[in-house]
This record gives C-alpha cells, structure tokens and sequence, in this order.
C-alpha cells in the first residue's frame, strides 16, 4: 500500500468525470457516506452530479493510478465550507491531509481568510486531521450529532505552528512527497 501512495496525485475537480466519481463514491462504505454528508441520505447520482458541477466551488480530486480515491472541495460563497471524502480503504494514509493542505493553500492564495468545517461528533479521524492542522481551532460545542469548526488561515499562531505552506498559488497537480 505505501508504494502505491507514492503514485499519488492531486488534480483540479474538473478532470474528474461524473462516472469515475460515482465509481468512487460506490467503494464508500455506508459508514463513510453517513460521516461526510452527515446521515443526508444524498443519492449517489445526485452527488456525483453536483460534485462534478458545482460552479461556486473549488474541487480536487486524490487519484492513485488513474483511481479517484478521493475527493474535496472549498464551497461558497462566504462563508466558505471545507469538505473532503475518502474512500474507506485509503483513510489514514495521508490522502485526506494532501487534499485539505492543498485546497487550503489554494483558498488562502485567493484571499480566503476562514473556513468552516461540519463532522460528525463521532468522525475521530476528521476532528484529530483538524486539530493537527489548526491547534488554535474554535469548535461549537456537540449539536443534533455533528460539531462544526471555523479555521482561520490568516491567524498568527496558525500560520506559526501549521504544517501547511499557505499561500501556495495555483492547483497544479502535486505528487506525494513534492510539496
């Protein structure tokens, strides 16, 4: 599996297709699904069609070969929502951490100054990935099941002690261990 991790790569939502999308979004586990979109109960189609189309959002997709494996977005207008999803074999293997830092360095990059986030209270991997990026994170206290977080990009002890390189232009597709 690490091997294959060196292969991946992160491009612009628009190279993606809607059948490539959907192909990824049936290896999610129900579990995975619920966790993202918070139980919506969104139909696959749907989904795919409003990822792949969404004009006011900035999307990337995590590929490995030419496997989407996943898939994040920074949504507005203000304020602007961050969302990522992970196909259920590939979380925990750094490829939700290569599309946050790479959708927030590009967000900063066009001046985006804060970032909502919406996890499911029970999601522990989301809410450690953000507490890691953003110690100084503020988060409303657990609500209906989910806690939602605002992530400053411009706060000063963010960008002292992130691990991210904001202000990095452009979505240029990035390989592992390039940053």
């Amino acid at each position: 599996m690490t091997s294959m991790l060196a292969s991946l790569t992160v491009h612009n939502g628009s190279e993606v297709s809607a059948e490539d999308l959907r192909a990824m979004l049936a290896r999610c586990s129900p579990c995975s699904l619920r966790a993202r979109f918070l139980g919506s109960g969104v139909a696959l189609e749907q989904l795919a069609a409003a990822l792949t189309g969404a004009a006011s959002s900035r999307t990337l997709v995590a590929r490995v070969g030419t496997t989407v494996v996943g898939i994040g977005s920074v949504d507005g207008p203000a304020p602007y929502e961050l969302a990522v999803l992970v196909e259920d074999r590939w979380q925990r293997r750094g490829v939700g951490r290569r599309l946050v830092t790479t959708l927030v360095s590009t967000a900063a990059a066009h001046g985006v100054d804060e970032l909502t986030v919406a996890m499911a209270v029970g999601n522990v991997a989301a809410q450690r990935l953000v507490r890691a990026l953003w110690p100084c994170a503020r988060f409303t206290a657990p609500e209906a099941g989910m806690v939602e977080g605002l992530l400053s990009l411009r706060d000063t002890e963010f960008l002292q002690h992130s691990p991210l390189r904001v202000g990095t232009p452009g979505l240029a597709e990035t390989k592992a261990g390039s940053r």
